[in-house]
């Protein structure tokens, strides 16, 4: 918060570091903010078919898996829960209180959003699938993390350990 406190960022952009998406796709996440009809926007890999049919099979099932178990947890209707393109209000990313670290932190930005109940929208992303990027994302491992943090933090085991 002090941070984002001392800027006069309206929009906050969260872009992994992975190379899988597209710094152009980053002017369709802003658009929705900056014209009120969104406090935080999703990049979904999920809302295009062709990008859909590029993503490896492992990946698209983990993720379904992923985004259910935050859905469920969150009560939100995201699609891609575990993108790496987010942009957010500065009013959102003000509220958000992040705990956890490594891929937990996608779902823990959801989780945040709808207890907030902040206006969130989807916009469909391009991501890029090589051989630099078939090696990371989550993994069986990242996945139970994932479910785990998600877990303490709905029933309010993350929060204590926060403060």
């Amino acid at each position: 918060k002090g941070a984002l406190q001392m800027s006069n960022a309206d929009v906050i952009i969260t872009f992994d570091a992975d190379l899988q998406h597209e710094a152009q796709d980053v002017h369709r996440l802003v658009k929705p903010i900056m014209e009120g009809k969104a406090d935080a926007v999703i990049g979904s890999r999920f809302l295009s078919k062709e990008d859909l049919e590029m993503m490896p099979l492992t990946k698209v099932v983990g993720n379904y898996f992923l985004t259910g178990l935050t859905n469920f947890l969150s009560s939100s209707k995201i699609t891609d829960s575990q993108s790496g393109l987010r942009a957010l209000s500065r009013k959102a990313a003000g509220k958000l209180n992040i705990v956890s670290d490594k891929y937990a932190v996608s779902s823990e930005i959801i989780h945040e959003l709808e207890g907030h109940r902040l206006k969130v929208v989807e916009i469909p992303i391009k991501a890029i699938y090589d051989s630099r990027s078939a090696t990371k994302g989550t993994n069986i491992k990242s996945g139970i993390h994932i479910f785990f943090t998600m877990l303490a933090k709905k029933i309010g085991l993350m929060d204590k350990y926060a403060r």
